[in-house]
């Protein structure tokens, strides 16, 4: 059974995302399994607090109660986005051994919106496949259909294989690495393909943030419409804090919290944040193995978060199935109780998962 995201599932997601990056460690620990984290998330438990990353000083018990606060049962008495993002950019981590500091700092968000709606998505469905093109080169997205050229294409390389789409990685000359996303339905029709994809591609568009990725433009590929991004070689946010452990942790949270924010302040549910290791790579970079969970939380290479993956929020009131990963670790840990049992989620409940 599926259940319809809200604004307040995200910000649950939002909080234990947060304390993966601040801990780099995954939410309730990376050896309980799936059944132990349903069971605590749907008796309210939340996860410990490691007091030696949340001090029980003024600054650590701020940052550990908006994530509890996050993480509150009853998803009417989680914070909103915009708040979680407040809290987050009046703390920081200076280097040394004293984790959190206070600042009295404002909260800059630098944005742009053309709401995407109903109308938008009857428009693409309704729309052949020349019309899309047509549609989104008079929009101004880039046609990248010719730039995908065999002649002008160095390598490509499968990145991921998830429930929902296929992401890769194209060197193409002349040009910087590029990411092609191109979405799966689960049947075989292919106007319900084309038509997922051209929602994405349409929702995408219409959002212009700091901390969300920039769509590049699209390519027909094959016969199918598929999106391109940048390339972000920091991966995910928490392969990033590993790699980089003296970064401004609290601020790669603020800034998934704008972000977040952002989306909310204009009827928009993500519906799927989380981030994630990168499980499908060996210890030279090299792909050992496809991953079947995406991570939608990446970090430019100027170490700015940017949230990716709107392919959720764009099923108007569909019912969706979870990605899980081989191993059975899927996006579970990142969902609010009642998504986990497969309830079927209100607005407050959505809440409950973003704060």
């Amino acid at each position: 059974m599926g259940y319809r995201r809200t604004s307040a599932s995200d910000v649950y997601a939002l909080g234990m995302t947060a304390m993966e990056i601040i801990t780099r460690g995954a939410p309730y620990g990376a050896n309980v399994d799936d059944f132990s984290i349903r069971r605590l998330a749907g008796t309210g438990e939340l996860p410990p607090r490691p007091v030696d990353t949340f001090p029980e000083n003024g600054a650590g018990n701020i940052i550990w109660n908006i994530l509890c606060k996050c993480w509150s049962y009853k998803p009417a008495d989680r914070p909103t986005a915009s708040h979680v993002s407040t809290v987050m950019h009046k703390t920081y981590q200076p280097p040394g051994r004293t984790p959190f500091c206070l600042l009295g700092l404002g909260v800059p968000d630098h944005a742009e919106f053309r709401r995407w709606d109903a109308a938008d998505a009857q428009a693409v469905d309704q729309r052949g496949h020349a019309d899309l093109v047509s549609h989104f080169e008079q929009r101004g997205l880039t046609n990248y259909t010719e730039l995908f050229h065999p002649n002008n294409i160095i390598t490509v390389a499968s990145i991921a294989d998830t429930a929902l789409a296929n992401v890769y990685r194209a060197e193409l000359l002349h040009h910087e690495p590029v990411a092609i996303k191109c979405v799966k339905h689960q049947t075989s029709y292919k106007k319900l393909k084309e038509q997922r994809a051209a929602r994405e591609l349409s929702c995408w568009s219409s959002y212009t943030h700091d901390n969300i990725l920039s769509l590049l433009g699209f390519a027909v590929v094959g016969e199918e419409i598929a999106m391109v991004s940048p390339w972000m070689i920091n991966g995910c946010v928490t392969d990033y804090v590993t790699h980089n452990p003296d970064c401004n942790r609290l601020e790669l949270c603020s800034q998934l919290a704008r972000a977040i924010a952002y989306i909310h302040a204009h009827d928009v549910v993500h519906g799927d944040i989380k981030s994630v290791c990168s499980h499908g790579l060996g210890h030279t970079g090299a792909i050992t193995s496809l991953p079947t969970l995406q991570p939608n939380v990446l970090v430019s290479d100027s170490g700015i978060v940017k949230v990716t993956d709107f392919g959720v929020s764009i099923m108007d009131h569909q019912e969706i199935e979870f990605s899980v990963t081989s191993s059975g670790r899927g996006t579970e840990r990142w969902q609010a109780s009642g998504s986990i049992q497969n309830f079927d989620v209100s607005y407050d409940d959505h809440i409950e998962a973003g704060s």
